[in-house]
């Protein structure tokens, strides 16, 4: 069959405005720009010797502290423990990558493979639909090309993809936090100073990036790996981009590109396809309680000083535009 494929947004492009979005979930819904505008939401009582910290040096770590900010050793989400999402009925294994509408895809993966409806919203069964789970009775080396399997994913720009992690686990919102703080890999934000200052998360970010630059990206946590290396861990004999049979991207009409990418199976689904990914918006789920905390949107945060730093800490994306 012919690799149907997206082009790959380039990296200029973050910079740009997109259409208007709502961002409910750890990993963002699928347009082309990234925030909306929120209210900040009031943090739970925190420590006094926090609470009376200047703003900036919340966000401002001592260099002697930035080698085991990198090591990241408390993180719970490390790239090792991601593979591959199945259909076995239909024979589609589908790399899902963090911070590209993940929760949705684990969502509809599951909801395929009838796991039931407790098993959708953020946070939870995201293992649930990967090849190794006892009941699809699978082997590694059953899921092939000889066998009939084909091979998916949807990649994202990556500038939008890492503004996307800062907005997710660097936020202290306590109530809907939980363990994504071991994620953030650094300081972590204070969201009740942005209700007095539009200007401090986006400081705050451009902080990230310059001690990203200097101390070089967190690793290995999912959330600031590159796609390139979440590609290679879900096995990049099947995965690399021009061996795909289908590959989409997080940019456009991302409804039709998830029809279109079961009907490289030969399945249509369109009720369900648009339950997960709506043709004119997210899907929310009253078991998600995750939402992002950053005001205002994707050009505040990513100029030309900020997407010059992020192009170097993900110097080896291109490969996905080949």
């Amino acid at each position: 069959a012919a690799i149907m494929r997206q082009p790959f947004p380039a990296l200029e492009e973050a910079a740009s405005p997109g259409g208007k979005q709502v961002a409910r979930r750890t990993c963002p819904p699928a347009f082309d720009s990234l925030l909306p505008d929120a209210a900040p939401v009031a943090l739970l009582t925190s420590s006094e010797e926090r609470a009376v910290k200047p703003p900036d040096h919340h966000f401002v770590p001592k260099p002697s502290d930035e080698g085991n900010v990198r090591a990241c050793p408390e993180s719970w989400s490390t790239l090792k423990d991601l593979y591959p999402l199945v259909l076995p009925k239909y024979k589609l294994a589908f790399c899902f990558i963090p911070k590209v509408a993940c929760t949705q895809f684990k969502d509809l993966f599951n909801y395929m493979n009838g796991m039931g409806e407790e098993s959708l919203g953020f946070g939870h069964d995201y293992s649930l639909s990967e090849w190794w789970r006892d009941g699809f009775n699978l082997s590694k080396e059953e899921i092939t090309r000889e066998n009939g399997w084909k091979f998916a994913t949807f990649t994202r720009d990556p500038a939008l993809r890492y503004l996307s992690a800062f907005g997710d686990v660097c936020q202290s919102e306590n109530s809907t936090f939980g363990f994504h703080q071991w994620s953030c890999c650094g300081p972590q934000v204070d969201v009740r100073y942005a209700a007095s200052d539009d200007r401090y998360q986006i400081k705050a970010f451009k902080s990230r990036v310059q001690m990203d630059v200097r101390a070089g990206r967190a690793y290995p946590d999912q959330h600031w790996a590159s796609q390139t290396e979440v590609l290679k861990t879900c096995g990049w004999n099947n995965f690399k981009p021009e061996t795909l049979d289908y590959w989409g991207v997080l940019a456009g009409d991302v409804n039709a590109q998830v029809k279109d990418m079961l009907q490289v199976v030969g399945h249509r689904d369109d009720a369900t396809v648009d339950r997960f990914f709506p043709p004119a918006g997210v899907a929310v789920l009253e078991s998600d309680g995750h939402s992002s905390l950053l005001k205002g949107e994707a050009p505040d945060y990513i100029d030309a000083e900020t997407l010059e730093g992020i192009v170097q800490l993900y110097a080896e994306e291109p490969l996905l535009a080949k």
